[in-house]
């Protein structure tokens, strides 16, 4: 990409807190690359005395944004919770990130704060995927945000629980235009709530994808009630085109060790599985569906050994693709 091109951060808008409510705003988008959005999520929560403490939700405080939905010019790029965009920048960032503040147990107040990183530029990745938000091109960008509530902060405290000064700051980060060889591609993110698991050795959760794309990778996170919970998922098995199996048998332990070994980072979340299809840096040749050997992607299983909860019982499978520029993608079975 040649030498270093100029680059800037700054604030765009900011989400005032209002519990359970869907808000929105429109990003003003000038003739730059936007590399990412980062949300910094901060506020006050103060707690009564209490009788049963209760505990932290693993997610920390970036479990009060609940659902963010990003669109294009009307088509959605981003949908997820904010703990998972902020759990797969950990693993692309290699870094705990800033996710604290919150105390359960003693009356009190907690100042929080969380920041969520939304990408658009591929990390590690090369062409043809090394990918960006084209401002010249993009007319519109719409940012959606759901909030939870006080339940998604504190998981089972009896206490009297309020929030106060709650914003979440969004910030763009861009770059400089320069010459291009050709289009780039979407860095797109996509989850899909399976609810009603129970205990099996062999529930299959079919996962979407995009006819065409590469898929780098899925987070699968297990949720039992109010919280994630390494007790719901036993083994994983990933299974490509009905025949072809890319993951077999993995343990769920090793399947955190493993990943923290791969992005050299000390922390894997209670519940979160991130399984990494490429090698690294070689996205475009080694991903799933990069059609080596002519091998493209026309249907993907995950094959589960589960144990159903104490509570409601599901599994977020958080999807995370290259996809090609528009013209280019073809029709395929097992498509969102």
């Amino acid at each position: 990409m040649g030498l270093l091109k100029r680059g800037s951060t700054r604030l765009v808008d900011t989400f005032t807190f209002a519990s359970g409510a869907r808000q929105t705003i429109t990003i003003q988008v000038p003739a730059r690359f936007i590399k990412r959005l980062w949300l910094m999520l901060r506020g006050t929560l103060t707690k009564s005395a209490v009788t049963v403490p209760g505990t932290v939700h693993t997610d920390g405080p970036a479990n009060l944004v609940q659902v963010v939905e990003l669109l294009v010019d009307g088509r959605t790029r981003k949908f997820g919770s904010g703990p998972a965009f902020y759990r797969v920048a950990q693993r692309y960032d290699q870094t705990i990130g800033v996710n604290d503040g919150l105390n359960s147990g003693a009356a009190g107040v907690d100042a929080f704060e969380a920041l969520i990183p939304l990408l658009f530029e591929a990390p590690s990745a090369v062409s043809p995927v090394d990918t960006l938000l084209d401002g010249r091109f993009i007319k519109n960008i719409t940012l959606n945000i759901t909030w939870g509530t006080t339940a998604s902060l504190i998981v089972g405290n009896t206490s009297t629980l309020a929030l106060s000064g709650v914003t979440l700051d969004v910030y763009v980060e861009d770059t400089e235009p320069f010459p291009t060889a050709a289009p780039f591609w979407t860095f797109l993110e996509v989850e899909t709530t399976f609810a009603g698991v129970v205990t099996s050795a062999n529930t299959r959760l079919i996962v979407p994808f995009t006819p065409g794309a590469i898929m780098r990778a899925l987070q699968v996170r297990a949720i039992d009630g109010s919280d994630v919970s390494d007790a719901i998922i036993n083994t994983i098995n990933l299974r490509l085109n009905g025949e072809e199996v890319p993951l077999n048998a993995l343990e769920d332990d090793f399947v955190q060790a493993r990943s923290r070994h791969e992005f050299g980072t000390d922390f894997t979340a209670e519940g979160y599985y991130h399984l990494e299809l490429t090698e690294a840096g070689r996205v475009a040749t080694t991903g799933l569906g990069a059609k080596l050997e002519g091998q493209a992607i026309n249907g993907i299983d995950l094959i589960l050994d589960t144990t159903v909860g104490v509570g409601a019982t599901s599994i977020v499978v958080h999807t995370v693709e290259h996809v090609p520029p528009e013209g280019s993608v073809t029709a395929g079975a097992g498509a969102r």
